[in-house]
């Protein structure tokens, strides 16, 4: 269901060079112990690139050991092209989700780097129903920031996986902005 490596390249729809694919064991040994991150793909992923030398993937979840529990859902559209980036972080027992990342392109038939982006739009939360939303656009150059409080945020907990249950953390309710043309 799941392939596990040292770190995925979106540019290259396959693993970096001397960070390559490595054992559900010793993914399992890293997240327990906490000693080194690592990337995870769709095991249909990894069998593309095993059959075809490359491959793009719908999403890559890193684990990040540095400090608490970590994890970065970096979602593609089916270019390479990265459309979303989703951080979990560690509170506790639980898993919160305290940033979300959209970049809007001029069409999604070309494979954007993230710098050739026409809009950024990002939310930040706070365990405490805070946050702020920003709107980057970058063809009109202008920035808004907006303040939120008193948000309900029951949808940004995720109970602490275990290791293998990586569904709760790829999938997001949030849709995908979409700025006003």
């Amino acid at each position: 269901m799941y392939a596990y490596l040292g770190q995925w390249n979106s540019m290259t729809g396959r693993p970096i060079l001397d960070r390559e694919w490595i054992s559900e064991g010793e993914a399992r040994a890293a997240y327990d112990d906490q000693t080194h991150g690592f990337d995870i793909v769709p095991q249909a992923v990894r069998d593309e690139v095993e059959a075809h030398g490359s491959s793009p993937t719908p999403w890559a979840l890193s684990s990040s050991a540095l400090g608490p529990l970590a994890f970065r859902v970096t979602f593609y559209l089916p270019t390479g092209s990265i459309f979303r980036i989703v951080d979990w972080k560690d509170e506790g027992e639980r898993m919160f989700l305290w940033s979300v990342v959209d970049y809007l392109y001029p069409d999604q038939d070309t494979q954007y780097r993230r710098a050739q982006c026409l809009w950024i739009v990002r939310g930040l939360f706070n365990t405490d129903g805070t946050g702020t939303l920003s709107i980057k656009d970058k063809v009109a150059s202008t920035l808004d920031r907006l303040s939120m409080d008193e948000v309900d945020l029951s949808g940004n907990w995720r109970d602490r996986p275990s290791f293998g249950d990586w569904a709760a953390l790829v999938h997001t309710d949030a849709p995908m902005v979409t700025p006003p043309r």
